[in-house]
């Protein structure tokens, strides 16, 4: 199930994303880019930090850390695959990504250590499964794109 993001949601972590097992890092604003270079070593966060709320209330960006707490988010890319995961896999929380014209989506599951996957049909990209050791630009977030 796709969620708008409101006005006063993009200064905190969605409540879906708000679990004590997930963690987040800080990206420059307007940016995908981690503050730190880094980061896979650097401090992450939990969704109630008080340094990564005032980080977003200074108009900061921020990542979602994949793999943590059982976390994967499937970037699809292409309509084909949302097709496919909106038939073949449980409503999820989902959200419109800044890249591929408006078209991509991330949708957010958990399960157990699952790594990146790239997602082609033939020679055709289609997305990324995107587990432990990656990480998405958290939704609310400005993308550069």
């Amino acid at each position: 199930m796709v969620e708008e993001i409101n006005k006063e949601e993009k200064t905190a972590i969605p409540r879906q994303l708000q679990n004590a097992n997930f963690r987040f890092l800080l990206l420059e604003p307007k940016s995908k880019k981690p503050i730190e270079r880094e980061w896979q070593k650097s401090k992450n966060y939990e969704s109630s930090s008080e340094e990564l709320r005032k980080h977003l209330a200074k108009g900061g960006n921020y990542g979602v850390l994949c793999g943590q707490g059982q976390l994967i988010v499937i970037d699809a890319d292409t309509m084909m695959l949302q097709e496919i995961i909106q038939q073949k896999l449980p409503q999820t929380f989902s959200v419109g990504t800044g890249r591929t014209g408006g078209v991509g989506k991330h949708y957010y599951y958990t399960c157990d250590d699952v790594k990146k996957r790239i997602l082609k049909d033939g020679q055709v990209h289609l997305g990324e499964i995107q587990g432990h050791g990656s990480f998405v630009v958290g939704p609310g977030s400005i993308h550069p794109n």
